[in-house]
């Protein structure tokens, strides 16, 4: 699965391998995550090396095989298209079942004012 938005290119690629950490050592997940998101323009080849050396030793090519992996990718770019029929924005804040706020808020105190008025706060 391969991402159709040239904005995210790779970035299927990288959520696998990302996605496979997790299957394997949940604990190293958030660090090998970190690092792809810090990078510029990281590669797959880039990612590969620093998911092995996270996973030390682990067989990470027969990990990416699971079926898992792609469901788990499908099902999220079917929610991000669900919840991104009126804006194509991220990051998208889920509150409660009731609303989705799309894209960054415009400062703090609008983000306070905005889960007071949604949670009752």
């Amino acid at each position: 699965m391969e991402s159709a938005d040239q904005n995210h290119a790779g970035s299927c690629a990288l959520a696998r391998i990302a996605l496979a950490v997790w299957r394997v050592k949940p604990e190293a997940f958030y660090g090998v995550h970190r690092k792809f998101l810090a990078g510029d323009q990281t590669g797959e080849p880039e990612a590969m090396e620093w998911a092995m050396k996270a996973l030390a030793g682990a067989d990470l090519e027969a990990v990416l095989e699971d079926p898992w992996i792609d469901e788990v990718i499908r099902a999220n770019v079917e929610d991000w298209l669900a919840m991104s029929r009126n804006a194509r924005k991220l990051p998208k804040l889920l509150i409660s079942d009731r609303r989705i706020l799309h894209g960054l808020p415009s400062g703090e105190a609008d983000f306070i004012r905005v889960m007071e008025l949604e949670l009752g706060l």
